[in-house]
């Protein structure tokens, strides 16, 4: 189950870490676009 977990948590990171990424650009975009 550790190993389980351990996986789970990086998986969390990475989505979380793509998601801000997006966010980040989205807002750059909006930024210019105005």
């Amino acid at each position: 189950m550790m190993y389980y977990s351990v996986i789970n948590v990086n998986f969390f990171q990475f989505i979380i870490d793509i998601i801000q990424k997006q966010y980040l650009i989205d807002n750059c975009k909006n930024i210019h676009h105005n």
